[in-house]
């Protein structure tokens, strides 16, 4: 969430939060974990790289169950 928003007379400190129901929060899997080595990036210095791939989807079943401040400032 972003922490550099304006809102009057408050320039570049104020953040924004997200606050809902996760229970109305839907995230789908599409695949298992993919795990490619990579040999090539580190090669110079005899290091091997890993990394992986998750593919999922977010998704929530009621919009009026979730809303966003623009303006909270922290003390």
């Amino acid at each position: 969430m972003p922490s550099n928003l304006t809102k009057g007379s408050t320039s570049g400190t104020c953040h924004a939060v997200l606050i809902g129901s996760m229970s109305q929060a839907l995230v789908g899997f599409w695949s298992g974990l993919d795990v490619v080595v990579d040999s090539s990036s580190l090669a110079t210095s005899g290091g091997t790289r890993l990394a992986g791939f998750f593919d999922t989807d977010f998704a929530v079943r009621h919009a009026q169950s979730f809303a966003e401040i623009r303006d909270v400032t922290i003390a």
